[in-house]
């Protein structure tokens, strides 16, 4: 890869341009949260009205499904045409999805706005990490990154009980009607410090006639236009395997009439597929972990696989092994949230000073430590409670992680690779979580009991942090973290 340039960073530095931008992806931030929490609020009420019970798990597939092509899709675009008119297409298609899942009167029809939400989703994740990557200096990164951690957590906190207030009191049409004027907000909040970045930049840059300028917003110096449709084609194909691959992987062996050889062998067919996917979809190293950028983003999927695979199934040992109540669940997972956004903000304070390497180290070891700890919790004599402080250490665990690998990534990406790297982060996620729920659930529904199923599973996930060990120790020193470019260009 070439290496990052001192205008990878080029900033909107005037004090209202960077409060105005960083309240827009903060909102944007919350319009991807609320998507996803709003559908869990809504959800028993919209497919008891519909009559679509059987298909509750598809309104939450089909999300995840759209937002990946709108990652994907978002990658491509941002790097060839610029952020604004990507953001707005995003944007669009959020509010359409939005407005159709609030009027649809059919299942059909809902799955079908569902695809619009996720692809929009999907397009706001990607546009979020490339403009930090454009807009704000090199030694600001971590502390942006820590306020977008903010935002996630305050709809972590916040919004599953006001959305379920409004299901008890109003109707589940209204969760999807509350995100409208969010995404309007946010539109207006950002597509205009963004417009002001695209400028200065084209101004710095000769731009190609076929680059050109979209609207007001300038495209990428650099961006692999010739290769374009060839770029594209390439990673709609991968898309596809990576869907197939998962579905055939995770569901196959369910289907009725599957011969038990064939059920054995459909995972290692649908894991294989998704692994030469990603393989398209990724920087190229990640499997290896050699290399900032690609240890970056494999150390990245391993945490959300760890952290997220073991948070699927604690609900279940406190409700089904110590009896507790779906509000003491709510009270562990908001503590969570809380430890998170507060260690993202100890975690941008400290990485100038210890680098991304012991940082990511010190966060995964969090993680494991905790992880080994819910062990604890299959025996019906512990205290629940041990789940509190466990759960908490995790999740600051993760804020240490989280941030600390996006800001190595995108330290490690040169200009006019901005949006494939938003594109790669944002697969880690999914793919991390998918991975981790899976692997624990596969080895939960195979146990004799739930305690034991838990403690497999568990412990299964634990072996992810070595090689997330390994990738840590590549990240490098104080160094790689308090390197700054060129002073940044003012914006107006």
């Amino acid at each position: 890869m070439v290496e990052p340039t001192p205008e990878s960073a080029s900033a909107v530095t005037t004090p209202y341009s960077t409060r105005k931008l960083t309240a827009g992806l903060m909102l944007g931030v919350g319009v991807h949260a609320m998507e996803g929490f709003s559908v869990y609020t809504a959800l028993p009420a919209l497919t008891v009205e519909m009559n679509a019970r059987p298909l509750y798990g598809a309104v939450i597939t089909i999300y995840l499904l759209g937002s990946l092509v709108g990652l994907v899709w978002a990658g491509v675009r941002a790097d060839t045409h610029g952020l604004g008119g990507t953001l707005r297409v995003g944007l669009l298609a959020a509010a359409t999805g939005l407005l159709g899942a609030t009027l649809a009167q059919r299942i059909e029809l809902l799955l079908l706005f569902r695809v619009f939400q996720g692809f929009g989703g999907g397009a706001l994740t990607t546009v979020i990490y490339a403009a930090v990557h454009q807009a704000y200096p090199r030694e600001r990164w971590a502390q942006t990154l820590a306020f977008l951690s903010l935002a996630w957590g305050v709809s972590a906190v916040a919004m599953p009980g006001l959305l379920g207030l409004i299901v008890d009191h109003l109707h589940w049409r209204y969760v999807f009607a509350l995100g409208l004027p969010i995404v309007a907000l946010a539109g207006w909040l950002t597509l205009p410090p963004l417009a002001t970045l695209a400028a200065e930049r084209a101004q710095r840059h000769t731009v190609s006639p076929e680059v050109g300028v979209d609207a007001g917003v300038g495209a990428e110096p650099g961006a692999d236009t010739d290769g374009g449709p060839r770029r594209t084609r390439r990673l709609v194909t991968a898309v596809t395997v990576v869907v197939l691959g998962a579905l055939v992987g995770l569901h196959g062996a369910l289907l009725p009439g599957v011969p038990a050889a064939l059920a054995l062998v459909l995972p290692a067919v649908g894991g294989a597929a998704v692994i030469g996917g990603l393989a398209v979809l990724w920087p190229p190293g990640v499997f290896r972990l050699r290399g900032v950028l690609p240890a970056s983003v494999g150390v990245k999927t391993l945490a959300c696989g760890l952290f997220f695979g073991a948070e699927a199934h604690l609900p279940l040992a406190l409700t089904d092994v110590h009896q507790r109540g779906s509000a003491f669940v709510g009270l562990v997972l908001t503590v969570a949230a809380m430890a998170w956004s507060s260690a993202a903000f100890v975690q941008a304070r400290l990485l100038p000073r210890f680098g991304p390497s012991r940082i990511t180290l010190f966060g995964v070891l969090a993680i494991a430590f905790a992880v080994l700890g819910l062990n604890a919790l299959v025996d019906p004599t512990a205290s629940p409670f041990l789940a509190l402080p466990l759960w908490a250490v995790a999740a600051a665990g993760m804020g240490f992680v989280y941030n600390t690998v996006s800001d190595s990534a995108l330290a490690a990406t040169c200009d006019g690779e901005s949006g494939a790297t938003g594109t790669a982060l944002g697969i880690s996620d999914s793919v991390g979580a998918a991975f981790g729920a899976g692997l624990a659930s596969a080895l939960l529904n195979t146990a004799p009991s739930m305690a034991e199923g838990l403690t497999r599973g568990w412990c299964a996930l634990l072996l992810l942090a070595f090689p997330m060990l390994l990738g840590a120790s590549r990240l490098g020193g104080p160094t790689a973290a308090t390197a700054k470019d060129e002073p940044a260009t003012v914006v107006a």
